[in-house]
């Protein structure tokens, strides 16, 4: 199998040590561990921060994009997709995979009918999930409407959890066939018995963050699902019943504002002196603070994959975790579980755990932990992959069905019903209507998705293989559709010049229509 893996995420300054980042990398380094006679290649970008690759097995590509500075879905941007795609499919690989659909700073390639098989990793539908933090204005609702839409045009959608499988499934039914749970796991760091550990690193680190009681330990990001501000609150209460008794050890990077907000919030719950910030740690140091926690404490509202609690597991501490999302799925049997919106519930979740000895829950942490591996992660992407590539299933184009003629009976209903059906056993359908559009049956919503027109040029250069069909019912509409933009093919159902149909990239080649329907038409020149 030849294979290109998107490597952006490896190159970008807030990506590379985060998440995202760190699943790219093993993910990489995993696929090539596999048995197999496996051509992997990465693709990095010449104008992104380098990254120096020593595994042997990769081989670097090195794309140079069309425009410079190409962020945002602005026109420029898109035709930079576009030869980011070309590019791509110039290598002939069999499959293509995108690690990071939703990064407006990240080309996500638009490929034309002449594809590799395509799949993405997917990791959470958090912005939709979050409306208010994320959708803050129409700009970036737009934003997200468009990188969901190029992510269910995969052919293979590669889930980080079956809880997020679920969401995505929920809003979009139709990836159900083609979503795959892959998981992933924690990196290989935390897995290992490190012997040349320096006992002067924990002292350093003791003193510096004056450890001097047992401490619960919170890993995670200033940002309002991964609940701070709860976990301090929650801590109050523990405390109330339980003064003096633990430190709260906070892993997170934090701003001066984010950090006077947290330490007033601190200062209500009277707890100001038993919490401590680490402020950016490196590997050798977050691994020192699992080992030592009494306990995880992660009462985040919603996580796709939710590293921490398998590093503090294969680190020998156990976790009390939120009941919510995906972290039931990655918590295991012996986790303690809470509501993460009631603060007494957590505490009372971290008074049942403290009941049993960290010992008695070390080693079982440690063996479900080591249950999610990479090699199981890249061996279950490639599996889903092989299939296509040797039996590649029939992928329906994509047409935009511009219909801007109002419905003013049940007969136009009808008939626009009737016409969307033909057309689905050809393609996928976007139908485009005009903004006085204001009456159709709830039948002809339901059987494909309408959009206003203003918003085709936009569908038209997501998808270079996508099918203008045009039906214009007056000369002012069959004037207007020949302003429009179409790469692909552009059709006519004609009703004008009745029995007439016009193809190809321009208006210019009529032919009559089958007295049989127009679809047998539209498959003809389809196929040409």
């Amino acid at each position: 199998m030849r294979l290109i893996i998107d490597g952006q995420p490896l190159q970008n300054a807030n990506s590379r040590d985060s998440g995202i980042g760190r699943y790219t990398s093993n993910f990489l380094y995993a696929i090539t561990s596999l048995p197999g006679s496996h051509e992997i290649s990465l693709a990095l970008r010449t104008d992104l921060l380098p990254w120096n690759c020593s595994n042997p097995k990769v081989k670097l590509l090195f794309y140079t994009p069309a425009s410079p500075n190409p962020a945002g879905l602005n026109a420029d941007h898109m035709k930079c997709e576009q030869h980011y795609a070309n590019w791509i499919t110039s290598f002939s690989p069999d499959a293509y995979i995108n690690t990071d659909n939703m990064n407006p700073w990240f080309l996500v390639p638009r490929f034309g009918p002449n594809k590799p098989i395509t799949a993405s990793i997917y990791y959470d539908l958090i912005p939709l999930l979050f409306p208010d933090i994320y959708l803050y204005d129409i700009h970036a609702v737009n934003f997200h409407a468009i990188r969901l839409r190029s992510l269910i045009k995969n052919d293979l959608i590669l889930s980080i959890s079956d809880q997020s499988s679920k969401d995505l499934e929920l809003l979009f039914p139709e990836t159900k066939d083609k979503l795959v749970t892959i998981h992933g796991a924690m990196d290989h760091y935390f897995t290992e018995e490190i012997s040349n550990q320096s006992p002067a690193v924990w002292d350093n680190l003791k003193s510096k963050l004056n450890l001097n009681k047992p401490y619960f330990f919170h890993v995670g990001r200033w940002e309002p699902r991964k609940n701070l501000e709860g976990a301090i609150e929650a801590f109050g209460c523990y405390n109330l019943k339980h003064p003096g008794e633990f430190n709260l050890v906070l892993n997170c990077t934090l701003k001066p504002e984010q950090n006077a907000a947290l330490k007033q919030l601190s200062s209500q719950f009277k707890v100001e002196n038993q919490i401590r910030f680490t402020g950016r740690t490196n590997d050798e140091e977050l691994k020192l603070l699992y080992q030592n926690a009494r306990l995880l404490f992660f009462p985040s509202f919603y996580e796709g994959l939710g590293l921490p609690i398998l590093e503090s597991f294969a680190s020998g501490t156990a976790v009390a975790v939120s009941n919510t999302s995906s972290m039931p799925e990655f918590a295991g049997p012996d986790a303690g579980l809470f509501d993460p919106s009631n603060p007494e519930d957590m505490a009372q979740c971290l008074e049942k755990m403290l009941l049993i000895p960290k010992e008695q829950l070390c080693e079982s942490g440690k063996s479900f932990a080591r249950s999610f591996s990479w090699e199981n992660t890249a061996a279950k992407a490639l599996n889903a992959i092989q299939p296509l590539i040797q039996s590649p299933k029939k992928t329906l184009k994509s047409c935009c069905l511009v219909r801007l003629w109002p419905i003013l009976q049940p007969s136009d209903n009808n008939l626009v019903l009737e016409t969307i059906k033909q057309l689905q056993k050809e393609f996928t359908v976007q139908h485009f209507v005009s903004e006085s559009e204001i009456y159709f049956d709830a039948g002809v919503g339901k059987e494909a998705a309408i959009h206003p027109i203003d918003t085709l040029a936009t569908y038209l250069q997501e998808d270079p293989a996508m099918v203008l069909i045009c039906w214009p019912r007056s000369q002012d509409e069959l004037d207007l559709i020949k302003g429009f933009v179409c790469e692909e093919k552009q059709m006519i159902i004609d009703d004008v010049n009745k029995k007439l149909f016009c193809s190809g990239s321009n208006f210019e080649n009529r032919n009559e229509l089958a007295d049989n329907g127009f679809l047998n038409n539209f498959k003809r020149i389809i196929e040409s």
